[in-house]
């Protein structure tokens, strides 16, 4: 059964910096400095809170350099794509339910309306996440 998304809200300021020079792993990574929650109720009924912990590193949105022009990388969108990335990267399970990336990747898109996206960015960076993102979900590294 899919999971179901209602009453999506942020708890926390988003909190972050880029690495200094001295600190770069990749140019790319940005590192979240206090922990940052969302909330939401699911399809029982249940409200649920994730917590993204300060120290998480991500490249925010997965944007290739040639559609930077188009869709930049910082903007309305980070809130969601955080919480995506931590998602991605650790298999979130609620009550042994684990999510299936089909739900993850619905919960980022509806987390990109509550932030204000725009209707073709987030449509157009979810389905990027639909076709892109399974390499990312299979890799266990």
């Amino acid at each position: 059964m899919a999971m179901e998304f209602h009453d999506i809200r942020f708890i926390d300021p988003l909190d972050g910096r880029y690495p200094l020079p001295k600190d770069i792993i990749n140019e790319e990574d940005w590192i979240l400095l206090t922990n940052f929650r969302v909330k939401w109720t699911d399809e029982t009924g249940t409200r649920r809170i994730l917590t993204v912990p300060a120290g998480f590193k991500t490249d925010l949105s997965s944007i290739p350099k040639f559609a930077r022009s188009i869709i930049s990388v910082v903007g309305r969108q980070n809130h969601a794509s955080l919480v995506h990335d931590w998602v991605y990267f650790k298999r979130i399970k609620f009550e042994e339910a684990e999510w299936t990336r089909a739900d993850i990747d619905l919960f980022f898109l509806l987390m990109m309306e509550v932030s204000g996206v725009g209707w073709w960015r987030r449509n157009s960076m979810y389905k990027a996440v639909r076709v892109g993102g399974e390499k990312d979900w299979l890799d266990d590294d």
